[in-house]
């Protein structure tokens, strides 16, 4: 397939699992997790495992077909209602080591 939508649960293998075996074994197909977990936690792990989309449960049908298109494209899409969480989540990880003096990360 040219793009893979996957659950993540799933019997059997997690489909985070899936889309990491198949990003090594097909590193040309293009997943898409599905799922009603809005974690910044799942949506890192997806990612990391190779996902190009991540689309939450109750998105109507133009919003899965936006993100089939954009991944098939070869972008990324995460669902609207989940970016702001995506982005809060970044700039406070980033708040927290613009906040470290590097030098004090030295050992002597």
């Amino acid at each position: 397939p040219d793009v893979l939508l996957v659950d993540v649960i799933m019997p059997g293998l997690t489909g985070l699992e899936v889309v990491r075996q198949v990003k090594q074994r097909l590193p040309q197909v293009r997943s898409i997790v599905f799922s009603m977990h809005a974690s910044v936690a799942y949506i890192n792990e997806a990612f990391k495992n190779g996902a190009c989309g991540y689309v939450l449960k109750g998105a109507d049908a133009n919003e899965m077909v936006e993100a089939v298109h954009a991944v098939a494209a070869g972008r990324r899409y995460i669902s609207p209602a989940v970016s702001e969480r995506m982005v809060d989540a970044y700039l406070e990880r980033g708040q927290e080591f613009n906040a470290r003096d590097p030098y004090d990360e030295l050992t002597t």
